[in-house]
């Protein structure tokens, strides 16, 4: 299965390092970004008032490599409940 995601607009951060970057939104409250929606897209942006979320998906064009964290256990293992 395959899926493919067309850009209609640009998600633009106040913050231009991910040192910078809070771990959640909350954190720092103050750092507001904005979005662009392409033209040809604004129609659709109409009724949008009405709603009280809106689903946002992007793509991390900056990231970067991505190392996963994978645990490690210790010595002994796994250890088991009595």
């Amino acid at each position: 299965m395959k899926f493919e995601i067309k850009q209609i607009g640009t998600i633009y951060s106040p913050y231009k390092t991910k040192d910078e970057c809070p771990i959640q939104g909350s954190v720092k409250p103050e750092g507001k970004g904005k979005i662009e929606v392409f033209p040809e897209y604004e129609e659709a942006l109409e009724t949008i008032e009405s709603f009280s979320h809106i689903i946002l998906f992007y793509i991390f064009d900056k990231a970067g490599e991505i190392k996963p964290y994978i645990p490690r256990f210790d010595v002994a293992g796994i250890k088991r409940c009595h």
